[in-house]
């Protein structure tokens, strides 16, 4: 496939891996250019009209760029949040610093509330410093009495987490003695993370459980799972937080070993300016943090950071701040390109000042990174191209398995961009089976099957039957796979009726949200809209 070298087209297109480059230049490594910014993945794309503004797309992510050439994505607006209100007051709390008076509307939270079980809802009430009325302290009661033995692991994480919620909301007096042996038993047996064990274990010994037991048989969980052998990275994303802040908290339980490296724990959970976006987040890394010998008030500008953004009646609106990151810079450039249009972000001065810490990368930070070059065209050293080349080869030849799939796929396109030569992924018709719908679709999207598998087929059927339960994400999969594979379906309106549901609102209109209506610009799920819309659509 001959690239050109003139201006990019009217739509250019990312791939998916199987649509391979081919980049000017010889030999094993590729030095970008500058003229680069022009040679994308092309193929050619039949006029037709589509749902996707271009000029809007490229409107939000100017709007969204910082001065320095890097996305940030805005902070939420709407509803506000009792969840959110209650991790900025634990916060503010545990970092020494004064929390705004808080006056909330009798029925500001009782949409948001009506979302979570009885137990968690009064768990945040509390946590907030709200006073809990009788009836929901009534329904939470009754809730945590119904606690049992749960079926599977997923839910056997649910009682447990729910256990410690009770007993931090004052529950603690309704749990039941049989679910209490099961926790038990859940401790003993190791079923369970550190994270989920090392708060079963304090919910259990708020009840007046013997605790050197339960502290020995988490000890015992610790060094089964292999915990604390090697120093842990900044986390990147939610499972990796509570899985290090789990660790963390464990450990603090337990009684830190010689051995176990207590200041890389610290290191790890300290505020980072891209680890970092929500409340949430807050409460939990500060708390893994201050378990692993951390001063509180390292946070201490986080919380001031949220004091900013409180509503006067001091509730905290749904909402993420999201410090730039390189995933974000990377996909706003991948949605500039697939639609071809301008973004001028990430000049080459930006782009190196966040390789700094480049000796402490994990395999995919090298391929977020050169992705973004190649994208922006910026002109890349042959050490900066041979740096990257090995750790973007080992990421892009990984096993792929369900939670890989976007690491493998950014590991892929990246490894095309400088030239290194990787395989396929070798995945048959059997990886697909089993999968739920929204699995299922992504994996079809990423994948791109030569022949698509019955259970894509049937998962593409399902959401279109029903769209508004599944994510823009999702949602703008299943019409690109399906389009992908003409026969698919027979109208693909109620796919395209919902992504036009999820377009944000006012001056971000190009742009898309993790869910119609919620407000919350996605740039991952932005980019699937443009794929989907530039696929021709199915005659």
């Amino acid at each position: 496939m001959a690239l050109s070298t003139t201006t990019a087209p009217s739509r250019v297109n990312v791939p998916a891996p199987r649509r391979r480059l081919a980049l000017l230049g010889a030999g094993a490594v590729l030095l970008m250019t500058a003229a680069a910014a022009g040679l994308l993945w092309q193929r050619s794309v039949h006029a037709h009209d589509g749902f996707v503004d271009d000029a809007a797309v490229e409107q939000g992510l100017t709007l969204l760029t910082n001065p320095e050439g890097r996305l940030q994505l805005p902070v939420r607006e709407g509803e506000t949040s009792l969840e959110m209100t209650a991790w900025t007051r634990d916060v503010l709390r545990r970092v020494g610093l004064p929390a705004p008076e808080l006056s909330p509307a009798p029925e500001a939270f009782d949409a948001e509330s009506a979302r979570y079980s009885p137990v968690w809802s009064t768990y945040f009430a509390v946590l907030a410093g709200l006073p809990v009325p009788s009836d929901q302290r009534t329904a939470a009661e009754e809730a945590v009495a119904a606690l049992a033995v749960a079926p599977d692991d997923r839910a056997a994480a649910d009682v447990m987490m729910s256990m410690w919620a009770a007993q931090q909301a004052g529950l603690g007096d309704a749990l039941p003695p049989a679910a209490l042996a099961w926790a038990r038993d859940q401790v003993q047996e190791c079923h369970g993370n550190a994270y989920t064990l090392v708060h079963t274990v304090q919910a259990l010994t708020a009840t007046g459980e013997q605790e050197e037991p339960l502290v020995v048989a988490l000890r015992g969980c610790l060094a089964e799972s292999g915990a604390g052998v090697t120093a842990p990275q900044v986390p990147r994303h939610e499972e990796e937080l509570l899985a290090t802040v789990g660790e963390a908290l464990a450990f603090d339980e337990v009684g830190w070993p010689a051995d176990v490296p207590r200041d890389a724990y610290a290191a790890a959970l300290a505020p980072q300016p891209w680890s970092w976006s929500d409340p949430w987040w807050s409460a939990f890394s500060l708390r893994g943090f201050v378990a692993a010998g951390g001063d509180p008030v390292a946070y201490a500008p986080v919380a001031r950071e949220w004091v900013e953004h409180l509503d006067e009646d001091g509730t905290m609106p749904v909402l993420m701040i999201d410090q730039p990151n390189p995933e974000q810079d990377m996909f706003a450039a991948m949605i500039a390109h697939r639609v071809g249009v301008e973004w001028s972000g990430l000049p080459a001065q930006t782009l190196r000042a966040t390789a700094a810490d480049v000796a402490q990368w994990p395999d995919e930070r090298h391929a977020t990174w050169t992705l973004s070059a190649y994208l922006q065209g910026v002109e890349l050293t042959q050490e900066e191209s041979e740096r990257s080349a090995e750790p973007v080869r080992r990421c892009a030849q990984d096993t792929v398995d369900l939670g890989s799939l976007r690491r493998h796929w950014v590991c892929e396109l990246a490894a095309d961009a400088l030239g290194v030569d990787v395989a396929d992924a070798d995945v048959g018709p059997a990886f697909y089976r089993g999968l739920e719908p929204a699995a299922a679709v992504e994996a079809a999207a990423v994948l791109e099957p030569t022949d698509l598998p019955a259970e894509v087929r049937s998962a593409i059927t399902t959401v279109a039957s029903e769209p508004g339960r599944h994510g823009t994400q999702t949602v703008a999969q299943a019409l690109l796979v399906a389009r992908r594979f003409p026969g698919t379906l027979t109208d693909e309106a109620p796919l395209v009726d919902a992504i036009e549901r999820a377009r944000a609102e006012a001056d971000l209109s190009g742009l898309y949200t993790t869910t119609p209506g919620d407000g919350v610009v996605d740039v991952y799920a932005t980019y699937w809209v443009c794929a989907a819309d530039a696929e021709e659509p199915a005659r």
